[in-house]
């Protein structure tokens, strides 16, 4: 077990395939518009945990009000693209959507740069059940 995985995603499930594996589909799912619209970046170098870093900031990130906080539309998208991401890894492939997504606002994001990280918790058959923390 390697240091990312001693906190929160220690109980994680290890995302199938080998690391070349994942390098592919880094490659592909990281090219997808939506991740690029963003201005995030896709990294899926560990072998639990699906990275999503906003690496491109423009005004539109940022929150109303003129606060230099970012924007509750990006982080929700952020975190909804990682959870995709992730339940398309663990349903090798297949076509995933969120079903359903719970937010907790704790306080102002205001790192220029924050990184979603995701995780799966369990899966079905049919459902992956998955944490995000930005």
């Amino acid at each position: 077990m390697t240091a990312s995985h001693a906190g929160w995603a220690a109980e994680a499930l290890d995302i199938p395939g080998p690391a070349d594996a994942r390098a592919q589909w880094q490659a592909c799912l990281g090219a997808m518009p939506i991740i690029d619209h963003l201005g995030a970046s896709l990294d899926l170098s560990d072998p639990r945990i699906v990275r999503l870093a906003l690496v491109t900031r423009t005004q539109a990130h940022e929150g109303g009000l003129g606060t230099d906080a970012l924007n509750g539309a990006i982080i929700a998208g952020l975190l909804d693209c990682a959870m995709s991401v992730t339940g398309v890894l663990h349903m090798r492939g297949r076509t995933c959507g969120t079903v359903q997504m719970s937010i907790q606002f704790m306080k102002p994001v205001r790192t220029a740069y924050p990184v979603v990280e995701c995780v799966a918790m369990r899966r079905s058959p049919s459902v992956v059940f998955v944490e995000a923390r930005l």
